[in-house]
């Protein structure tokens, strides 16, 4: 039976990730922090499913927890990274607390699993590393300030992982979702800029359950870029080619206001 670790997998598109797992048979380890949430998921998903409680930003007691994992269920053949937080606002508005609070959780919070996971798998010469960056990891968006940087981020720590994995049969991929229905996205809405939401407008929102068969498909390619449903794919695609069309369809956008 496979191994999938799965941090952040508590709700929302980790959660999708996390129900879908079990159901292909692996056998899974949630990390997340609310104890709560952990319990009533490991009710949910049954034996196969095991629930750690855990903050990655914080190394020394997540290697702790991880190394617990890791003695129970082994190394894990795939890490599914979907630790995160947004809290869009207009920059001037968002804290240096709060600012480096997204910073820490969405690159710390999947840096730190990553170097521990890592060399386990580089070892035993195979393995896949999933982070979750987002559309918003390669197009900014008004009001995402922090968020936005710490998705890049994410990308360009994937792109250079994955240069070092893949002499020792280490896959790194990332995952870009659009706008999904999660708890996050309810949470996001309360202090999202009106311009925000106007970019976003007609977009319309996928389900985490779109998201994690789009995870699980990717298992069976080389590609980097998991890019759920249409609406990233072409954004994507018109980011790369043609990137001026999009900073001409986001400003006209915010000519209303």
């Amino acid at each position: 039976m496979k191994i999938a670790f799965i941090t952040g997998g508590s709700q929302g598109i980790g959660l999708a990730i996390s129900t879908l797992f079990i159901e292909k048979g692996y056998q899974i380890a949630v990390f997340a922090r609310n104890t709560n949430k952990l319990n009533e998921i490991k009710g949910q998903l049954g034996s196969n499913c095991s629930v750690f409680e855990c903050d990655t930003t914080n190394y020394v007691p997540m290697s702790a927890t991880l190394d617990l994992a890791i003695q129970k269920l082994g190394v894990p053949d795939v890490l599914i990274n979907c630790v995160g937080r947004a809290k869009p606002n207009y920059f001037e508005k968002i804290s240096s607390d709060e600012f480096a609070a997204t910073l820490n959780t969405n690159i710390l919070g999947i840096v730190h699993p990553c170097q521990f996971i890592f060399p386990l798998m580089k070892n035993r010469k195979n393995g896949i590393i999933i982070n979750t960056s987002s559309v918003a990891g390669f197009l900014g968006v008004f009001g995402y300030t922090d968020y936005a940087a710490s998705k890049f981020a994410i990308i360009g720590f994937s792109e250079s992982l994955r240069q070092e994995g893949a002499k020792h049969g280490v896959e790194i991929k990332v995952l870009c979702p659009p706008d999904t229905e999660t708890p996050g996205l309810e949470a996001e809405n309360k202090t999202k800029p009106i311009e925000t939401k106007a970019i976003s407008e007609g977009g319309g929102l996928l389900k985490p359950e779109k998201i994690a068969a789009a995870v699980f498909e990717s298992l069976g390619t080389k590609s980097f870029y998991i890019l759920p449903g249409f609406d990233s794919k072409i954004t994507f695609w018109i980011k790369r080619h043609f990137p001026s069309l999009i900073d001409w369809m986001i400003k006209r956008k915010l000519k209303r206001f």
